[in-house]
């Protein structure tokens, strides 16, 4: 369903661009201006600038793996419980493709595996927003049981399905660039850092495939958490020779205003909410060395850590690496 969605918005995009090709300006070009995608209003260009070419391709190579530990305390005949599993490194191959930094991407792993990754991102100069989804099945890992003892986590008993919608906003952008580190639509000429601030929607699925898995947690088929985060952090490119080579470090520890928990047991949904304050932190870096105006490489590494705790005081974690090594076509 995800490839058919995106699928449809490409082709959508491709038919608007084609029907107002009569006009002056473009459907995309219109998008641009409302959107103020590829303003240079208001910024230093000594500092950054536009790439001069539009179009963008990228082949991607994608490598992710999620952790999860989860406890829980006096579970009938099983006692505490305690949940440590690693996914498998997956290797994704995939592309994104978009105008300007209206940008749409899909990743997924060989014919025998079932990790998915989809993308879609829009930004200007001050702010962007992005939106992710991945799936994975491949966790090994293992269960303990202060009563019955251990369970050994195979492939295919846990599958996760993550969702997150991130906003951002750019304290600096007169001399600082988030889509010069990204999708290299902008070239950051000097070094140059800024106060960002982050909100994230996640929405994540723990589902427990395995009906021994489940009795270990007393009966839980699938936990859905949903949460809502702020925060401040800061961003830096540093760009030794007038933007060919960029290196960029950016961290956004973030408070967890909101959270939530859906517990499915035997088909029925329990609803619980957190009751502490928790932390959650966002960490990217990202290589960029660009040929020319036409061709460039890109290494990009994110970590994402978000966890729960809810009234019955089971605590839930997720640390999701992602790492992409993409050659950058623009035109």
């Amino acid at each position: 369903m995800q490839k058919k969605t995106l699928l449809a918005l490409t082709l959508i995009c491709l038919c608007a661009t084609v029907l107002a090709q009569d006009n002056n300006e473009t459907f995309l070009w219109k998008i641009d201006r409302i959107f103020n995608l590829s303003s240079t209003k208001n910024i230093d260009t000594n500092y950054y600038r536009l790439a001069p070419c539009g179009w963008m391709v990228n082949i991607n190579n994608n490598f992710g793996t999620v952790g999860i530990t989860s406890d829980i305390k006096n579970v009938p005949a099983q006692g505490n419980t305690h949940l440590s599993a690693q996914s498998q490194l997956n290797y994704q191959i995939g592309a994104t493709a978009g105008y300007r930094n209206l940008i749409l991407g899909y990743s997924f792993i060989h014919p025998a595996g079932n990790a998915k990754d989809a993308l879609m991102f829009i930004a200007a100069n001050a702010w962007g927003v992005e939106y992710r989804k991945m799936v994975s099945d491949d966790f090994i890992g293992t269960v303990e049981n202060s009563l019955s003892g251990d369970l050994d986590i195979l492939r295919g008993d846990i599958r996760t399905e993550q969702r997150y919608l991130r906003a951002y906003h750019v304290f600096n952008p007169r001399r600082f660039s988030m889509t010069a580190a990204g999708d290299q639509r902008c070239i950051q000429k000097q070094s140059a850092g800024s106060v960002l601030f982050y909100s994230n929607f996640a929405r994540n699925i723990l589902s427990f495939q395995n009906p021994q898995l489940q009795a270990r947690f007393g009966g839980i088929e699938s936990m859905e958490f949903s949460s809502a985060a702020v925060g401040l952090g800061y961003g830096y490119n540093y760009t030794p020779n007038q933007g060919r080579l960029l290196f960029h470090l950016s961290a956004v520890p973030m408070l967890v205003a909101f959270m939530g928990e859906d517990f499915t047991i035997g088909g029925i949904v329990q609803q619980e909410r957190a009751s502490h304050l928790l932390l959650s932190l966002i960490g990217r870096f990202t290589a960029n060395y660009r040929f020319n105006d036409h061709l460039g490489i890109n290494l990009t590494a994110v970590y994402n850590n978000l966890g729960t705790r809810t009234v019955n005081d089971m605590k839930t974690t997720l640390n999701d690496l992602f790492i992409r090594a993409a050659l950058c076509v623009r035109f």
